[in-house]
């Protein structure tokens, strides 16, 4: 198929990733034809098919841009922590703090990749499990191992703890703003905007449960 005319390609390729992620998240892959993808892009089908060939291939490109998204967290936190250990009076309660708050926005701010991992988890997508399997382990070996470390906790009892802390994370992140907001009895204009005293009350919370799942008693 000839290259669509007077197109960016840089710029179509990435609105019409941008189109197909958001779909997938909310609908999941089944839900969502190219047809939708073409409209939310505002390009015809032929320019989506033209740049990813069929579904299976667009959803394998949103799935690889998704753990791109994700990956930028993880070099995040571990230049938090990379920071802390050159500190030498090293704060485990504040640096988890720090970790949790940051991936808290992270996940506020990244909403589409979050959905579209919860979704596939629910869904049971047998490919992207695998993975999230090899993107996620090895990071919560090497951090429950440093955390065992610095705590004298069990680093298997760690790594459970640690994805315990990240679900609720995630699905915190993933409540409705207006959910969020009624949750802390806050009340706003916009049923579409958090409010940043509801976000600072969850981040608390957040913080909270991390150290009684992951600091000795």
């Amino acid at each position: 198929m000839a290259r669509p005319t007077d197109a960016n390609a840089t710029q179509t390729r990435h609105r019409v990733l941008t189109a197909a992620s958001q779909l997938f998240s909310d609908r999941g892959s089944d839900g969502s034809s190219m047809r939708d993808i073409a409209r939310a892009a505002k390009v015809s089908q032929a320019t989506v098919h033209h740049y990813f060939g069929s579904k299976a291939e667009l959803r394998e490109a949103v799935v690889e841009a998704m753990y791109a998204e994700l990956a930028t967290l993880q070099d995040e936190l571990g230049e938090i922590a990379r920071d802390a250990v050159v500190q030498a009076d090293l704060d485990l309660r504040e640096l988890i703090t720090r970790i949790v708050q940051t991936s808290f926005r992270f996940c506020l701010q990244h909403l589409s990749a979050v959905r579209m991992t919860t979704r596939d988890a629910i869904d049971g997508h047998q490919a992207h499990g695998q993975r999230r399997g090899d993107f996620l382990l090895p990071f919560l070996d090497a951090t429950s191992s440093w955390l065992g470390d610095a705590t004298g906790k069990d680093p298997l009892a760690l790594r459970l703890a640690l994805r315990s802390c990240s679900l609720l994370i995630v699905r915190y992140a993933l409540l409705p703003p207006d959910e969020m907001n009624e949750l802390l009895g806050v009340t706003t204009e916009s049923r579409r905007e958090h409010d940043e005293i509801t976000l600072a009350a969850v981040e608390k919370h957040l913080s909270e449960a991390a150290h009684a799942l992951l600091l000795p008693s």
